[in-house]
């Protein structure tokens, strides 16, 4: 092999020296060293796009995770403002305690001027809920269909808080027109001022 180099070199007539033969081995091996550094430094490119890819796709799921929070909060937010309105005309129809008397004579007043007779009214014992009040009576009264439907509708319509509820309707006797009606009426009030007065007294 060495005849065959020496051979081409005396063809070409090209003299390789001891130094000349080194220095192609250090270019050689700095060209060698090169390419394995930019090889190595591509797969270390290509890890960091590959981890940045990665960052990138967490931090998109992150951000629509956000997102979707916020627009979950966005809507809790008007539903809360929506029931705090509803409380609020709710609470506005609570009549305060003081009033539950007033309240009581409009049911009186509305059944006689449907030109009911009351057979009974009967307030039961108040019952008493975390932010309410509620004061249960027991009416009966007797009369004609309709004026009784209009006392039921306008107890109903009152602009205090009132449910009708557990009424019964019967006739009185066969041979009568009148009907017998009981129901039990539910008056909702605050109880601000019980409060006041615990912590007064």
């Amino acid at each position: 092999m060495a005849k065959k180099s020496d051979k081409l070199t005396s063809q070409w007539n090209v003299k390789i020296t001891p130094f000349v033969r080194k220095v192609l081995w250090i270019v050689g091996g700095g060209i060698l060293l090169l390419l394995v550094w930019y090889w190595m430094d591509g797969q270390i490119q290509s890890q960091r796009l590959k981890t940045a890819k990665n960052t990138y796709q967490t931090l998109l799921k992150a951000k629509d995770s956000k997102q979707q929070q916020l627009r979950q909060l966005k809507k809790d937010d008007r539903e809360t403002v929506t029931l705090r309105s509803q409380w609020k005309k709710m609470v506005d129809q609570l009549p305060a305690h003081s009033k539950i008397d007033q309240v009581l004579k409009e049911i009186t007043k509305i059944g006689m001027d449907e030109k009911l007779r009351f057979t009974f009214f009967r307030p039961q014992e108040e019952k008493k809920q975390e932010f309410y009040r509620v004061q249960p009576i027991q009416i009966g009264v007797t009369g004609d269909y309709h004026p009784l439907a209009n006392f039921i509708s306008k107890i109903a319509n009152l602009k205090s808080l009132v449910v009708v509820e557990d009424f019964t309707l019967n006739r009185e006797k066969p041979e009568q027109e009148a009907l017998s009606m009981q129901l039990r009426a539910s008056v909702y009030h605050d109880f601000v001022e019980d409060v006041q007065q615990g912590h007064s007294g």
